[in-house]
């Protein structure tokens, strides 16, 4: 059995409403670390998460299931938590024993009753949030009115770190807005004009201290941008534990 230090195990819980895609995401992760050889749907009752009968029933997760994978040389342990009000519980033990949580949205409804109930809790608990837009290849998901719903929720702490291309039925890629990078099939010069006036524009609101210099580049030119806010950026997000400074907001 393979050793991990301390530094190399990160705990997460998987946060967010009924049918925001928790178990989804969960089995995604199993499958790109290795663990799995082909991924489980909810609908079919084939997902190492929801493996309870009761489960299968209802078709949602109704217990928190204890999971991992390895990514880049660490240990994942993931815990999958009910969104159902009715079970809250489970994600309120999960946040006493995990580092950080994933609060998943759903794209096509942004922040529901039970996400602000769950951040509630990450915030009596003082854990750090990452917020997931789920379900970005459903024809009616919208990814600019799920953020502006985070932010009138939660106000500015929430940081746009990657911004999804061709949202819908066709998405396929998405933007690492701070280093430029696309994971995906298109080329980045599709996505600079994007990246120029969504993604920045949030940074610049959200993140203090940019010089005024260098907010006005961002009319003429992305480049000289990236190192200042790069840094910055990585500074607001890695706060010590229990700041809860910022708190990254990306899209699947």
């Amino acid at each position: 059995m393979k050793v991990y230090l301390t530094d190399q195990i990160k705990n997460i819980s998987l946060l967010g409403s009924s049918g925001s895609g928790k178990t989804t995401l969960a089995e995604a992760m199993l499958f790109e670390g290795g663990v799995i050889n082909r991924r489980g749907d909810v609908k079919s009752n084939n997902t190492v998460s929801d493996y309870n009968r009761v489960e299968h029933e209802y078709g949602f997760s109704v217990f928190s299931s204890v999971l991992y994978t390895e990514w880049l040389g660490k240990k994942l342990n993931i815990i999958d938590c009910p969104g159902s009000d009715d079970f809250i519980n489970g994600a309120i033990t999960s946040l006493n024993i995990t580092d950080t949580a994933i609060m998943l949205i759903n794209a096509t409804q942004g922040v529901e009753v039970g996400t602000q109930n769950l951040f509630r809790y990450t915030e009596q608990y003082h854990k750090p949030v990452i917020f997931l837009i789920n379900q970005l290849d459903h024809e009616k998901a919208n990814y600019e009115t799920s953020v502006e719903s985070i932010h009138e929720s939660f106000g500015n702490k929430a940081i746009i770190v990657q911004y999804p291309v061709n949202i819908g039925p066709e998405f396929n890629a998405v933007v690492d807005v701070h280093i430029r990078d696309l994971f995906g099939l298109i080329r980045v010069e599709i996505v600079v004009p994007v990246f120029r006036v969504l993604a920045l524009d949030d940074i610049l609101r959200h993140v203090a201290e940019v010089p005024v210099e260098l907010q006005l580049a961002q009319l003429v030119e992305v480049g000289p941008l990236l190192s200042v806010l790069g840094r910055r950026v990585r500074e607001a997000l890695r706060q010590p534990d229990g700041r809860r400074a910022h708190h990254p907001a990306m899209g699947r």
